[in-house]
Parts: C-alpha cells; sequence; structure tokens
C-alpha cells in the first residue's frame, strides 16, 4: 500500500487569519485522511504557516514527517 503524501505550496501575501482553518484542515487530513507525509514549500507566509503548524503538530501526531522543497 503506498503513502499518501500532501504538499502546500502557496503565496508570499497570505493573511494570518487563515492559520486556525489550515491548522484545522492539517489535522483533519491526519486524523481522518491517514496522511502521515508532507511537503512544504520555503517562500512566504503561507509555506512559513504549514511548516510551523506541522512542527507543532509533531510533537502531538509523532508519527508524520514533513520536508521542505527548496525553491
Amino acid at each position: 500500500m503506498s503513502e499518501t503524501v500532501c504538499c502546500f505550496f502557496g503565496h508570499h501575501d497570505t493573511s494570518p487569519d487563515i492559520m486556525p482553518l489550515l491548522r484545522e484542515e492539517i489535522t483533519s487530513l491526519i486524523t481522518k485522511e491517514g496522511v502521515c507525509s508532507f511537503l512544504v514549500g520555503n517562500h512566504g507566509a503561507f509555506d512559513g504557516m504549514v511548516y510551523t503548524i506541522l512542527k507543532e503538530l509533531r510533537e502531538q501526531y509523532p508519527q508524520i514527517n514533513f520536508n521542505v522543497v527548496l525553491a
């Protein structure tokens, strides 16, 4: 069985207001969809938010892993 990988690459001008929604969606991907591997970009606010959330969630869900994809 292959592992599902979720990728996040976003825009540099993203409002911090989306962070709670983003955290909720990533948590749902982990708990409901079984996603354990993530790829995230390294430019801008959106990518930074995803990276921060994944670092925090790894404490609660140690089975997840993520890699930063360099531009």
